[in-house]
């Protein structure tokens, strides 16, 4: 077997550690899916953890083994789990609405932010809303306060001023 060191080319040596990597970098992807779908999270975080930093690695320390490996699995992962939202969203019933559930980064990082605040102030500290519980997502259900919430409104106002009249008005036929 000929290695990379008799032909004596750091380029060669690199480019069959970064495939070597690449290859490896397919059961990271499985991995990364597997995990992503049983967390229900979406594609993009696969690509912000996995392939950033293996940019990083081959860009900045030079490892074409692991950058390749966190690259490719990152990639794969990430469109892998994307194809199986895709399908989930075709066939309809359960797997649609579990696959709409799906959590974005930007709804992680703002749950968690609301979780840390809600530790420090606590429930009544947020500006015009109480803290109930959290929803089938995980993220904190408010319920608005108010002079006029829980009320009727006054008779000023343009709209109906309570839920009975609602009830009372006649139906349309579809």
């Amino acid at each position: 077997m000929i290695s990379a060191q008799t032909v004596g080319s750091p380029q060669l040596e690199a480019a069959t550690s970064a495939l070597h990597g690449a290859v490896a970098g397919l059961f990271l992807a499985a991995l990364a899916a597997w995990l992503l779908g049983r967390r229900n999270l979406r594609a993009s975080f696969a690509l912000v953890l996995l392939v950033v930093p293996g940019w990083l690695c081959l860009r900045v320390l030079g490892e074409p083994y692991l950058g390749g490996l966190l690259v490719s699995g990152g990639l794969l992962g990430a469109a892998y789990r994307r194809l199986r939202i895709a399908t989930a969203l075709k066939a309809g019933g359960e797997m649609a609405e579990h696959a709409r559930q799906a959590r974005t980064i930007r709804e992680v990082a703002r749950n968690r932010h609301d979780r840390r605040r809600l530790r420090r102030f606590g429930p009544m500290d947020w500006p015009g809303t109480y803290v109930l519980g959290e929803d089938e997502n995980g993220t904190l259900a408010r319920l608005p306060l108010g002079r006029e919430e829980g009320r009727a409104r006054s008779s000023r106002s343009s709209r109906s001023s309570t839920v009975g009249s609602y009830a009372a008005s006649p139906r349309r036929a579809d």
